[in-house]
């Protein structure tokens, strides 16, 4: 692991693996989750990619501020991701972002633009959060109790972790392996109450920003994802009809864990014809079947 500084000094931690000669990949995780949750895309494209992977700001082993303007505001977190191509030397990454972890990659393009990138991908994203998604998604979710998690902001452990559970095992449509999900849950507990409600409870639109990129774009769900909706998708795409999309069948909301081997070559493609969308050549996927 290594540290950059990011907005207002906070330390930003981050795992990396594969040869900086090689083309970067920067992996934004999701809400209340960590850089290790990237460890099939690890195992399978070091070989090919520099691959960058941080704990966010108040996750994992980055520093946790306690005042909620540290978590808030689209600022932060595109200060945090700009540190981290400019303090790293990446050179022109393809940005990833899976969940929350879309917001801030489109935080980061509202405040920055996407001159420094050669390609954005979105996993399980909207382009617009909190009060201003669609009515169907918010609806949608908070009728859940397991995706709305409410216990994740409680400083009762015992509610919190029961709350933690049900959210895990939310993200994906078919149980992983006990150790796996031990894991998950443990590294989602890593991330406090106080950093996990600022981090949620924010409103953005997206929209302008992203439409604006000019870079290629691949836009990539579950099926059966029951934290980022079909109004969240269908938004997405209506806002995005020249990027490439891929829905995995029978799949929840983390692709690159139920379909490791054929999100990473996925992903590697997308890499590989970066600057060029329309060469973009993404697997049709429907005869593959999750992992198991």
């Amino acid at each position: 692991m290594i540290s950059v500084s990011g907005s207002g000094d906070t330390p930003i931690r981050i795992r990396t693996s594969g040869e900086p000669e090689k083309p970067a990949i920067l992996l934004i995780h999701g809400y209340s989750q960590h850089s290790l949750c990237w460890k099939p895309v690890f195992d399978r494209l070091s070989d090919d990619f520099f691959l960058v992977a941080p704990d966010l700001r108040g996750h994992g082993e980055s520093g946790k501020p306690l005042d909620k303007s540290a978590y808030d505001n689209a600022r932060v977190w595109a200060e945090d991701v700009a540190a981290i191509i400019d303090q790293m030397n990446l050179k022109n990454p393809i940005l990833v972002g899976w969940s929350m972890g879309g917001w801030v990659a489109q935080d980061y393009l509202r405040h920055f633009g996407g001159d420094a990138l050669q390609g954005l991908v979105l996993i399980g994203t909207s382009l617009t959060t909190g009060k201003l998604m669609p009515p169907e998604a918010i609806a949608a979710r908070q009728g859940r109790e397991d995706v709305a998690a409410r216990g994740m902001y409680s400083v009762d452990q015992a509610e919190n972790l029961h709350a933690t559970l049900k959210f895990v095992r939310a993200c994906t449509q078919h149980p992983v392996a006990d150790d796996a999900f031990a894991l998950t849950v443990g590294f989602n507990m890593l991330c406090p109450p106080h950093a996990r409600h600022a981090c949620r409870t924010r409103s953005e639109d997206y929209r302008s920003t992203t439409v604006a990129y000019e870079g290629p774009v691949w836009l990539v769900w579950g099926e059966a994802d029951q934290m980022a909706t079909p109004p969240m998708r269908q938004q997405a795409i209506d806002c995005l009809p020249a990027a490439q999309t891929t829905i995995y069948p029978d799949c929840g909301h983390t692709p690159f864990v139920e379909y490791p081997d054929l999100f990473a070559r996925n992903l590697a493609e997308f890499a590989g014809a970066r600057g060029r969308p329309d060469a973009a050549a993404i697997p049709d996927p429907q005869s593959v079947r999750p992992a198991g």
